[in-house]
């Protein structure tokens, strides 16, 4: 899955650059965090689809898994 421009997301952070922290959660920032939840959700599926689909993805990143946890 690739990185793409969301018109929602960049409207919200201009909200941000010009509007108090109070006026921002009065505008669009509820929806594009949702928008950006489920965004990240198809992203990980999508890496665990890659993931258990290929033996050499798993041989590779098992070890930095455990080396994670040292």
């Amino acid at each position: 899955m690739e990185v793409r421009e969301d018109p929602l997301l960049q409207k919200v952070e201009k909200q941000i650059a010009v509007n108090s922290p109070e006026q921002v959660l009065l505008g669009d920032r509820a929806k594009a965090t949702d928008d950006t939840v489920m965004d990240s959700g198809e992203a990980h599926q999508d890496q665990m689809t890659q993931y258990l689909n290929s033996k050499g993805l798993q041989t590779k990143l098992q070890p930095i898994g455990f080396d994670m946890l040292l």
